[in-house]
C-alpha cells in the first residue's frame, strides 16, 4: 500500500479509495489525526516519526491477523454493503426474469408447434368437413322438401273436396249453358229479323246489364302447362298419367316425395273446368326432374325414358328399392312359355316391370291397337335346346304370357329403329280413344282395358322432335299441347303415324 505524501499543514489529508478498502478503520484514524491541525499544534511536532513507524508496523501485519482484528464499522462501509448486496439481489432477480422468459418463450415455440400440427391435421381432414358439410345442407333441404310435400298432401285433399263440389254443381252448370246457348239462339234470331226488317240497327252480342240478364259464354276446357325449358315431354307424360287418375290412387305412407309432386301437377290437369289460360307449373316439374341427374338440363329428352326413370326412383324412404306403390299400380308381369314337340313345357325370361312393349313390324298397311296387343301374346318358333328330351331343335314353340298386371297399363311403341341409326317408324296405329282392348292371362278370365290416352312424338329421329298428348275427359278427346288445349272430334293422320305411347284403365265386370 502507498501512503500519500506529506501535505501541507493547511490542507485537509484524506485516505484514498484503495486505503480504504485495504487499511484497518482504527489505523486510518490515527493517520487522520497525524495529519490534522490538532496534532501538530498539540506539540507532538517531534513525533511524526515515531508514530509514522509504529503505523508502518501495523501496516505490515499479514491481512490474517488484521482480518482478526475487531472492525469498527462505519457509515460508509454500510452503504457499500447495501449497494453490494442490492447488485446480488438485481443479478439474481435479472437471472429470475431471464429464466421466467426462456421457459415463455419455450411454452410459445411448444404451442406454435402445436397449432401447426393441428393446422396440418386440419388440413387433412378438410376434405372430411366438405363432404360432412354437404350432406348436412342436403339433409336440410331434403327436410324441407318433406314438409313442403306435406302441405302438398294438405292441398291435395282440399282440392279433392272442391273437384267434389265442382262435379255436383256440374249439372247446374250445364243446364246454364244450355239455357245460354237458346238465349243467344234466340236473340241473334231477332236481330236477323230486324235487320231484314231494316227497323232497328243490328246488334251482333246479346245485351248487357239489366236489359239481358243472360251470362255471357264461358270457354270450358281441360288445363294445359306453360313449357318454359324444354319439358313438353314432361307435360306430355303427366297428361296420360293424369287421364288415367293415376293420382288418386296414393298412399300417404309412402314418402315418395317424387311421386307426391307428380300426384300434385296431375291433381290439376284433365278436369274441364272454365278457363282462358294455362298453369304455371314451372317451379314443380323444376323439383321433379331435378331428381334424376340426367334430366337436370335443358335439353329435349324422351317421355318413356323419363317414365322408366320415375319407375326405378329409389329415393322413396318407405321402401327398399323400387317404390312398392308404383309397383302396385303399374306392374305387370310377364313370362315366357317354351313347348317341345316331346310335349315338354316349360317357363323362362320372367320378369316384372312397368308397362307393355309394343313391337311394331315395318309395314305400309296401318294397324291398330288391339293387333299389337295380339301379337304381342301370339305363339312363334324359335331354335332351343329342350329342357325334356335334351335336344337342340328349331321347332320349338314359344309363347309370352300375361302373370298378372295392374289397374293402369302403360304400353310402349317400339318405333325406333333396332340399327342404332335412331330413325322412326311412322307407320300408321288407328286408334280412338274409349276403345276396349282385350288382354288375356295365363290364367283366369280375358281382362279389359279402356284407352284413355296417348302421347304423340312429333318428329323423325329420338333425340329431336316435340311432345303432345291426346286425352279422353268425361268423353271427350282433348289435345294437350304444353299450354294450348282444346276438344277434337277427328284425330288426324299424324296423330296415327306419330303415336308413342297409349295409356289404358282396366273395366272392372259388374256381371256377377
Amino acid at each position: 500500500m502507498l501512503l500519500e505524501p506529506w501535505k501541507r499543514y493547511d490542507e485537509t489529508w484524506k485516505p484514498s479509495a484503495a486505503d480504504s478498502n485495504s487499511i484497518a478503520p482504527h489505523t486510518l484514524d490515527r493517520l487522520e489525526h497525524l495529519v490534522s491541525d490538532d496534532y501538530v499544534t498539540g506539540g507532538n511536532a517531534k513525533k511524526p516519526l515515531k508514530d509514522l513507524q509504529e503505523i508502518y508496523q501495523e501496516l505490515s501485519k499479514s491481512p490474517t491477523s488484521v482480518q482478526q482484528e475487531e472492525v469498527v464499522p462505519y457509515h460508509g462501509q454500510e452503504e457499500r454493503q447495501d449497494h453490494a448486496t442490492e447488485m446480488k439481489l438485481n443479478e439474481a432477480q435479472k437471472k429470475i426474469l431471464l429464466e421466467e422468459q426462456d421457459k415463455r418463450i419455450q411454452k410459445l415455440e411448444e404451442t406454435i408447434e402445436e397449432l401447426l400440427k393441428e393446422q396440418v391435421e386440419m388440413k387433412k381432414l378438410q376434405p372430411d368437413f366438405n363432404r360432412l358439410n354437404k350432406k348436412k345442407m342436403e339433409e336440410e333441404a331434403k327436410k324441407r322438401m318433406e314438409e313442403k310435400d306435406m302441405m302438398i298432401l294438405k292441398l291435395l285433399e282440399e282440392n279433392q273436396q272442391l273437384k267434389q263440389i265442382v262435379k255436383n254443381s256440374q249439372g247446374v252448370v250445364e243446364e246454364s249453358r244450355k239455357e245460354d246457348v237458346i238465349t243467344r239462339t234466340t236473340y241473334c234470331q231477332e236481330n236477323t229479323a230486324a235487320e231484314d226488317s231494316e227497323s232497328c240497327p243490328v246488334t251482333r252480342h246479346p245485351p248487357s246489364g239489366a236489359e239481358g240478364k243472360q251470362r255471357a259464354y264461358v270457354k270450358r276446357e281441360i288445363l294445359g302447362i306453360r313449357n318454359a325449358r324444354n319439358l313438353c315431354y314432361m307435360i306430355s307424360l303427366l297428361q296420360g298419367l293424369a287421364a288415367v287418375r293415376a293420382h288418386y290412387t296414393r298412399d300417404v305412407t309412402h314418402k315418395n316425395y317424387l311421386w307426391m309432386r307428380m300426384v300434385w301437377v296431375m291433381s290439376r290437369l284433365c278436369t274441364v273446368v272454365p278457363t282462358t289460360g294455362a298453369l304455371e307449373m314451372t317451379d314443380s316439374l323444376e323439383t321433379i326432374k331435378n331428381h334424376f341427374p340426367v334430366f337436370d338440363n335443358d335439353k329435349q329428352q324422351d317421355s318413356f325414358e323419363f317414365f322408366t326413370a320415375v319407375m326405378h326412383y329409389g329415393g322413396c324412404q318407405s321402401c327398399v328399392g323400387n317404390c312398392v306403390l308404383l309397383d302396385r299400380l303399374f306392374g305387370v308381369e310377364l313370362a315366357n312359355y317354351f313347348q317341345c314337340v316331346c310335349q315338354k313345357t316349360w317357363m323362362a325370361g320372367h320378369v316384372k316391370q312397368h308397362f307393355l312393349d309394343l313391337d311394331l313390324p315395318e309395314c305400309d298397311e296401318p294397324t291398330t291397337v288391339q293387333a299389337l296387343v295380339d301379337n304381342v301374346f301370339s305363339t312363334g318358333h324359335c331354335e332351343r335346346e329342350c329342357s325334356g328330351c335334351g335336344e337342340q331343335k328349331n321347332d320349338i314353340k314359344n309363347r309370352q304370357t300375361l302373370i298378372s298386371s295392374s289397374s293402369v297399363m302403360v304400353m310402349r311403341v317400339k318405333r325406333w329403329a333396332s340399327n342404332g341409326t335412331g330413325l322412326k317408324n311412322t307407320r300408321s296405329i288407328k286408334f280412338h280413344l274409349g276403345d276396349m282392348l282385350t288382354v288375356t292371362p295365363n290364367e283366369g278370365a280375358p281382362l279389359t282395358y279402356k284407352l284413355m290416352a296417348a302421347v304423340i312424338h312429333h318428329g323423325d329421329t329420338i333425340a329431336s322432335g316435340h311432345y303432345t298428348a291426346t286425352v279422353l275427359v268425361d268423353g271427350e278427346t282433348y289435345t294437350a299441347n304444353d299450354d294450348r288445349t282444346q276438344p277434337v272430334t277427328t284425330l288426324e293422320e299424324s296423330h296415327y303415324k306419330q303415336c308413342y305411347m297409349f295409356f289404358l284403365n282396366q273395366v272392372v265386370s259388374t256381371d256377377s
